[in-house]
C-alpha cells in the first residue's frame, strides 16, 4: 500500500485544499445546556472534614452543588432569603443593613493569636 502523504507533510496539512466534511466536529445546539444561566466561578474553599459527607448529600453526590443548594437555602435572622435568586420577589427581601452609627464598634488591635491582614 502506498502512502499519499509525503512523509515530511502532516495529513492535516495534505487534507488543507479537500472540501470539508459535515460530520462531526461542533454543531449549534449540540451538547448538555448549561445548569445556570450566568457563568461559574472557579474557587478553593476550604471546610472541614467533618462538612463534606453533608455537603454531598445535599448536592446529590457533588459537594459544588450542595455548597450551592446550601447558599439559596440560606435564612436571615429576619426570615428572608440570604442570598436572592429573584430580587424583585418580596419573599426574598433582605433586612436593610446597619449603619455605620448603628453598627458595632470594629475590633481595635491585635487579637490573641491572629496575625493582621
Amino acid at each position: 500500500m502506498v502512502d499519499s502523504v509525503p512523509r515530511n507533510q502532516s495529513p492535516a496539512a495534505a487534507t488543507a485544499g479537500a472540501p470539508r466534511s459535515t460530520r462531526g466536529g461542533r454543531r449549534p445546539g449540540a451538547g448538555r445546556p448549561p445548569a445556570y444561566t450566568e457563568p461559574l466561578v472557579r474557587k478553593t474553599v476550604t471546610l472541614p472534614r467533618s462538612y463534606i459527607p453533608h455537603l454531598e448529600r445535599e448536592g446529590n453526590g457533588n459537594l459544588s452543588e450542595g455548597i450551592r443548594f446550601l447558599v439559596e437555602q440560606a435564612r436571615t435572622p429576619g426570615g428572608g432569603y440570604w442570598f436572592r435568586l429573584n430580587p424583585a420577589d418580596p419573599a426574598y427581601s433582605l433586612p436593610p443593613r446597619p449603619r455605620a452609627a448603628d453598627a458595632p464598634p470594629e475590633p481595635t488591635g491585635q487579637t490573641k493569636g491572629r496575625r493582621p491582614r
